[in-house]
């Protein structure tokens, strides 16, 4: 779709009638979420490289921080299951806006040959399910709703203990997911929509890497009240993980 980018007769909304413009909304919402989703996956990253240097930080505290989490990111494993749209667009933001190396990202889909951009940048792309969770310290399950079961199915068993699971699989309960992998340490972020709010105008950027560089969009994904009385477009009114639960509590 980038490649129609200033060419107004061939965009979504030209093809729209007038009496269904509202439908227009969906392709600016969908959007949106994308930007959520693959921003809160790279905090979710970042947080954990930055806790674990902290923690080593405290035994040796002539290494910064910082440099503490370089060095262990060269160590840590992420997988990601689903070669689709959303497994490309969060692979190039963990490239782009993380510590993590390219070679320490593995993609498991049914067509690794398509790609080949991310193979050309060290990215590992291959089909099997079990080679990418063995060993890994996060994977993210970017598949089809329709084929989870078959995915949870392959790994279950093979997911180390220390392994956090990160369901981005839409219509799926936590419940459903975390029992059909065996496994505890699942996140899944719950969405909510305002209708009668617009989200921000991250379509005025080509790539989601770019968006995301914007520190003024990256602020509308914070799921917590703004500081200036204003609305959320979208917001995580609960994060589980492990078996706790996180609740942002918002006014009324």
């Amino acid at each position: 779709m980038e490649i129609i980018v200033g060419l107004g007769s061939l965009q979504f909304e030209a093809g729209v009638s007038v009496q269904h413009q509202s439908l227009v909304k969906l392709k600016t919402r969908r959007q949106d979420l994308m930007t959520h989703t693959c921003a809160h996956s790279v905090f979710f990253c970042q947080l954990l490289l930055r806790t674990c240097a902290s923690a080593l930080n405290t035994e040796n505290g002539s290494v910064s921080p910082h440099r503490q989490a370089l060095q262990i990111s060269r160590g840590f494993h992420v997988g990601i299951i689903g070669g689709g749209h959303l497994g490309k667009q969060l692979v190039r933001c963990l490239l782009d806006l993380t510590d993590i190396h390219a070679d320490d990202i593995s993609v498991s889909t049914r067509r690794p040959e398509t790609l080949r951009d991310l193979q050309d940048r060290g990215v590992q792309c291959f089909y099997d399910n079990v080679k990418l969770v063995r060993g890994a310290h996060m994977v993210f399950l970017c598949c089809l709703p329709s084929q989870l079961s078959v995915v949870c199915a392959e790994i279950r068993g093979h997911l180390p203990e220390w392994c956090v699971v990160y369901s981005l699989v839409s219509a799926m309960p936590l419940p459903r997911v975390t029992g059909l992998l065996a496994h505890s340490n699942v996140i899944r972020p719950e969405y909510q929509c305002d209708p009668t709010e617009d989200g921000p105008q991250c379509h005025q950027y080509v790539s989601l890497t770019e968006t995301l560089r914007d520190e003024s969009l990256v602020r509308t994904t914070i799921p917590v009240e703004p500081q200036d009385g204003g609305k959320r477009f979208l917001t995580i009114p609960r994060l589980t993980i492990g078996g706790l639960s996180f609740i942002i509590l918002k006014k009324h």
